[in-house]
């Protein structure tokens, strides 16, 4: 959903960052600042600063920095529509339209959740799903947690019960919970799926008996997706976070069995193959991830797809396989889990692949390069790619050139020309911050018209606003550091001026190199000698200007 401009300065405006972070950490005043324990790295002396000034925080550890929205999107994980509409509702602010429609579906699953809950822990008709989860171990702190419940036997149970609350059947179609007339989950226990701002978006469900299907999910909804959602993140984000690792199973069980057993930072990919949209959420927690599916046929090939997956999302990805015949949730139950011996036993992607494709001959060994030299080319991170690309160069025994399929030439200029571009994000994001802190230089950055290339921060001069909390909750995450960084800082004006003109002299100087050489290119095609002398005098003028500023 798009919020108009003035639905996100009143949700800013009545959320007074310093308030809505103190509801999640512990800050202190720190003159006119305030000052917390940095909830993104783990630290001993605070170092995140908070200005109700300027509506944003910064933290001088590890660069996060942002406005009261970019705050829960960075720490409870929200998407931005869960985290203006959670604000909108701490400040008591409607917001109409389309938005009416979901809440209304959000509170009948939420309804939903809790009839099955209470269906499966306090009414006799629940007494079959009661008995399946203590065959399987399931404890009641657990099912607590996760809200578990009982679909029971009717065909008409939720239909007929939320009726009488005064919850339409097309509302009950809507939410995904009714079907032609009848309850879409019967005699099934339910596992309801949670988006990250710890609402109930839709169901799985598992049979207790042989019928089949066996499994059965929640259609996508207005509020549901399931190839965006993962199964538990609401529950064990913050164990993600702190391990900065994430264990991926497959099946809802497998979650439930390891978490009970003390591996919190557990997450299920909704018994489906792991989707682009569930890997980029995981993203977003944790930096490295452990695939643990099942060790039979299926489950080494859907580990296989995650891995490509994983990989493309730039997360760090090993391996963990059961013994023959189990599945992490028998694994555990059975024989229980040791986490830190567990993790020295995972393999990396690498071995994973070898281990797995057989290489009894030449050819065979082809087909496996040309599979890792696949996986290889999805890593987006530079470094990263150099480093996997070099160690696979040393199990294979073959030349790094085979793997990446292109000359050391090529990647030089082209490394030569990212960082060239990073150095202009830079400047121009330290010009930025400058310029919010005094309107003197704003003033001078749009008088230097042409120099900024970065197109948000383009468009952010070209525009009146110097709101330092709308402004920061329009540019990236790396420039939003770089801005944080020089407006937290306490230099003297004079001293920042200077560093000003020399940033825009930079700035300059990088045109004019790019210009002069479009002009070249220019006079080389140019066929007319009376253009031709234009070309050259306006050249000559160019190349002294950036003679003097040089």
């Amino acid at each position: 959903m798009r919020f108009t401009e003035d639905t996100l300065s009143r949700v800013r405006d009545e959320n007074p960052i310093e308030e809505v972070i103190a509801d999640f950490l512990d800050i202190k005043k720190s003159g006119k600042n305030y000052k917390a324990l940095c909830p993104f790295h783990a630290e001993k002396t605070p170092s995140l600063f908070v200005s109700p000034q300027r509506g944003i925080y910064h933290c001088f550890g590890c660069g996060k920095t942002g406005n009261v929205i970019t705050f829960l999107i960075e720490y409870k994980g929200m998407t931005f529509p869960e985290a203006v509409r959670f604000l909108a509702e701490r400040a008591g602010i409607e917001i109409k339209g389309e938005e009416e429609k979901n809440v209304d579906i959000l509170k009948v699953l939420e309804y939903a959740s809790q009839l099955y809950q209470d269906t499966l822990l306090k009414k006799p008709q629940g007494k079959p799903g009661l008995a399946y989860f203590e065959r399987r171990g399931i404890k009641n702190e657990t099912i607590i947690a996760f809200k578990l419940g009982y679909a029971p036997t009717s065909q008409r149970y939720i239909l007929e019960i939320a009726r009488k609350k005064g919850m339409k059947k097309e509302l009950l179609e809507k939410a995904g919970l009714v079907v032609e007339g009848r309850d879409k989950f019967i005699k099934r226990i339910m596992f309801p799926v949670f988006n990250t701002a710890g609402k109930v978006v839709g169901f799985g469900s598992r049979v207790i008996d042989e019928r089949q299907p066996k499994y059965m999910n929640s259609p996508d909804t207005d509020v549901y997706k399931k190839s965006n959602t993962l199964y538990g993140l609401h529950q064990t984000k913050g164990d993600i976070r702190k391990e900065k690792l994430a264990i991926l199973v497959e099946g809802n069980l497998d979650l439930l069995s390891l978490w009970q057993a003390g591996v919190k930072n557990v997450i299920a990919s909704l018994g489906t193959s792991l989707t682009d949209g569930q890997a980029s959420l995981l993203s977003r927690y944790a930096k490295n991830v452990v695939v643990f599916y099942d060790s039979d046929d299926a489950g080494l090939k859907a580990t296989r797809r995650a891995i490509d997956i994983l990989l493309k999302n730039s997360l760090g990805v090993r391996v963990a396989l059961s013994p023959s015949g189990y599945d992490p949730d028998s694994l555990v139950r059975e024989k229980g889990i040791d986490y830190k011996n567990f993790l020295r036993t995972t393999v990396d992607f690498l071995e994973f692949v070898v281990n797995v494709k057989k290489t009894d001959n030449p050819e065979d060994r082809v087909v496996l390069i040309n599979e890792v030299r696949d996986m290889l080319s999805l890593l987006k991170d530079p470094i990263r790619k150099e480093v996997w690309t070099d160690e696979a160069s040393k199990r294979f025994g073959i030349s790094k050139s085979l793997l990446v399929g292109r000359s050391t030439n090529t990647k030089r200029k082209s490394t030569f020309r990212a960082d060239y571009i990073d150095a202009q994000h830079r400047v121009e994001a330290k010009l930025l911050g400058f310029a919010l802190k005094d309107k003197s230089v704003w003033n001078l950055v749009k008088k230097a018209k042409g120099v900024i290339q970065t197109p948000t921060i383009k468009e952010i001069f070209n525009e009146e606003t110097t709101d330092s909390e709308e402004i920061m909750g329009k540019i990236e995450p790396d420039l939003r550091k770089i801005v944080g960084d020089v407006l937290f800082s306490e230099r003297e004006k004079e001293e920042e001026l200077e560093e000003t003109q020399h940033l825009l002299k930079k700035l300059r100087s990088w045109k004019l190199k790019n210009d002069l050489k479009s002009m070249r290119e220019i006079m080389k095609q140019e066929s007319s000698q009376e253009r031709l002398k234009k070309l050259i005098i306006e050249y000559e003028k160019m190349q002294r200007e950036a003679r003097e500023i040089n």
